[in-house]
């Protein structure tokens, strides 16, 4: 038996190198029953598929072949008709046949020259099994806790355990022994931070978790994107593992970017997932981290994949936000007011300033400004409050008319008619209104919110115990983080 073990281990590397010489990649697939002309090969890639190739099918055989080997991933072969589809492995070994049916294609399949796949194969069917065998128990587990059978119910879940065991053993096992397989690398992803039972608390138990959640994680396996694994686990790590704050976050960028720079794609596909992440967060004060990013990794030798205009406008994107960062001290503006007065910017002494860009002929802005002019004269923030309000447009005759009918008198009024303080290039300013909160010190805590969610990012920072229905505003579905959408101007 032991002879036998040895000439077999001898027979499967010599499979595995003669696969692994071999140029390009081809693989032979046949469906018994299948009538259509075409299938697809498609695959994974991060949390989206991707047709890779269109293959007629000849006298019953599809045939993929190309000079160049394939993408390391999870592929899927799709039927013409795309209401069903099975996955393979692709990795070292690029040259094998399929063989199923349209009845059940794992049950069916029989593959030539893919250990992986073979492996593969074997393993999805034996999980299939314990995956039903698990369905049913829980069917039954359900049952018993409703006829409160503590006993019944405790001896199910003994069972369930039993069986999610096996599975974790089978996976572990199957690690060790082909630790070079992509699907090992797979089931590697799959595995979850085991915290020491001894942890004092919470805290530390967190913190353990946090720091070792990529212990499992080959890096270096760009096939690992081409998965449908990869990304979920990605976003859990920066959505609920990582601290909701800007800074944390750009902490954990820098360490995710820095491990995948073990791979070409894995470094590409982490580092474009999250600058895209970020720059299209809705939530107040993320854009710090494609700033970051930006500045920190994005230039034509280390992104060569980003061509020279897309580079340009990051980088430009990265400069217009830089100067309205969350605790960036807010840049300084002298303009004259309504009053024939200077008013500059730092020199306003208060708790807080709202910055308030604005236009007296946008409808937009003159359905919001009356609320926040209702924030402004409310107990307690009217004493705690100034609003430096720019209109930003030429001045006309309807601005000092809306001011006085509104009320707006008390605040700071003022105007920059020829753009000499270059408030856009500074604030962002591409749509009205745009507001931006100022701390004692002129810091940026707060932006681009609409009245209302500076009402609510007021009662959250001051702790105020409001009821709902005492609010100023009631509550309505705009998400108050980031404010209504603006009026393009």
């Amino acid at each position: 038996m032991k002879k036998f073990a040895v000439l077999f281990s001898s027979l499967l590397l010599s499979l595995t190198l003669s696969a692994q010489n071999e140029k390009g990649a081809e693989i032979k697939i046949k469906i018994n029953h299948y009538k259509d002309s075409l299938i697809f090969l498609a695959h994974y890639y991060g949390n989206q598929q991707f047709i890779k190739d269109t293959v007629p099918v000849i006298k019953g055989w599809a045939t993929v072949k190309q000079d160049t080997a394939l993408e390391y991933g999870i592929y899927m072969i799709v039927p013409q008709d795309k209401k069903s589809y099975f996955d393979i492995i692709i990795h070292n070994e690029q040259h094998f046949t399929l063989t199923t049916d349209t009845g059940d294609y794992s049950k069916h399949m029989k593959v030539k020259g893919s250990i992986e796949n073979t492996l593969f194969f074997e393993h999805n069917r034996w999980v299939a099994v314990k995956g039903k065998e698990r369905d049913s128990l829980m069917k039954l587990l359900e049952a018993a806790r409703k006829e409160n059978k503590t006993d019944v119910a405790k001896s199910i879940e003994e069972q369930i355990t039993k069986i999610n065991t096996e599975v974790e053993t089978d996976q572990k096992n199957y690690i060790k022994e082909h630790p070079t397989h992509l699907l090992s690398k797979i089931f590697s992803l799959m595995q979850e931070v085991t915290i020491p039972e001894n942890l004092p608390n919470d805290t530390v138990k967190y913190q353990y978790y946090k720091n070792h959640f990529w212990d499992n994680v080959d890096f270096s396996e760009g096939g690992l994107i081409r998965t449908p694994l990869f990304h979920p686990k990605l976003m859990r790590y920066l959505d609920k593992v990582i601290p909701q704050d800007f800074d944390s976050l750009i902490v954990a960028s820098d360490f995710l970017v820095e491990k995948a720079k073990a791979n070409p794609e894995m470094f590409k596909y982490v580092l474009h997932t999250i600058t895209s992440k970020y720059e299209r967060s809705q939530i107040m004060c993320f854009d710090a981290v494609f700033v970051h990013l930006v500045n920190k990794y994005y230039s034509k030798e280390a992104c060569p994949w980003v061509n020279e205009t897309t580079l340009v406008k990051m980088k430009t994107r990265a400069k217009s936000l830089q100067y309205v960062g969350c605790g960036q001290v807010a840049r300084d503006l002298k303009l004259v007011g309504l009053d024939n007065k200077i008013h500059q910017l730092s020199k306003v002494k208060s708790p807080y300033t709202v910055v308030w860009f604005w236009d007296s002929d946008c409808g937009h802005c003159k359905a919001q400004t009356p609320k926040l002019k209702q924030i402004s004269d409310l107990a307690p923030f009217k004493d705690s409050i100034v609003v430096y309000a720019i209109n930003i447009e030429n001045e006309t005759a309807g601005y000092k008319k809306f001011v006085k009918e509104t009320g707006l008198e008390k605040w700071i009024n003022v105007i920059d008619t020829t753009f000499e303080s270059r408030f856009r290039d500074y604030y962002d300013i591409y749509s009205t209104p745009v507001m931006y909160l100022l701390d004692k010190d002129k810091k940026i805590i707060a932006k681009r919110l609409d009245p209302e969610g500076l009402y609510d990012f007021l009662i959250r920072i001051w702790d105020l115990k409001i009821p709902q229905e005492e609010r100023l505003f009631k509550e309505s579905d705009n998400n108050k983080e980031h404010g209504k959408e603006e009026e393009e101007h």
